[in-house]
């Protein structure tokens, strides 16, 4: 959708309503919501109310200081998955796995501590953006072992992040799964 001028004339005083330039009107509010071809752009200090700083409109950049999305607090997400995966799967999760929806453009920080159950096997936390793989943290460590990545991201993206284990007895575990950014965003849900 497009958006479409309505002159002033059209809606000149005493002159009779046309359903096209009621039409323009409408479908105008929907092209300026979308940000269609056009239309005026919504300026960010008319979306500020007294609670939301401006700053949460601002794309995310990578790094620690605000948690924007925090997949677990404190408890061990657990899980010996060894074989199979399906990226492309976003809904009736798994135990071991995590999404997140991108809210807004720009860079998260993935962050999380992992370990095997025992040392020797490998844990793993797949790293994977709108079902493709971005990476593969891994860790052989029966002790936690942060791990990090930085993800360029664009609106509506999604990433998943599942755990798993080398060893089909012992399991992968992994706490404190967040994402952060420099940047105080509503980049993330």
């Amino acid at each position: 959708m497009t958006w479409t001028v309505v002159s002033d004339a059209a809606l000149a005083v005493n002159k009779p309503a046309r359903s096209a330039d009621i039409k323009a009107i409408r479908d105008n509010i929907t092209a300026l919501a979308n940000g269609d071809a056009g239309a005026p752009q919504i300026q960010i200090s008319a979306l500020v109310t007294g609670t939301l700083p401006v700053t949460s409109l601002e794309a995310p950049t990578a790094g620690d200081t605000y948690t924007l999305w925090r997949g677990t607090l404190s408890a061990e997400e657990v899980s010996t998955l060894t074989a199979t995966f399906n990226d492309s799967t976003i809904t009736n999760l798994n135990t071991n796995e995590m999404v997140a929806r991108c809210q807004l453009a720009g860079v998260v920080r993935f962050k999380a501590d992992l370990r095997h159950f025992i040392g020797g096997a490998t844990a793993s936390i797949r790293i994977v953006k709108n079902g493709t793989l971005v990476t593969t943290k891994t860790t052989t460590s029966a002790s936690y072992v942060a791990q990090t990545q930085d993800i360029t991201v664009a609106a509506d993206d999604v990433l998943k992040f599942t755990l798993t284990s080398s060893n089909a007895t012992w399991p992968a575990v992994m706490r404190n799964v967040r994402i952060t950014s420099d940047t105080q965003s509503l980049g993330i849900s």
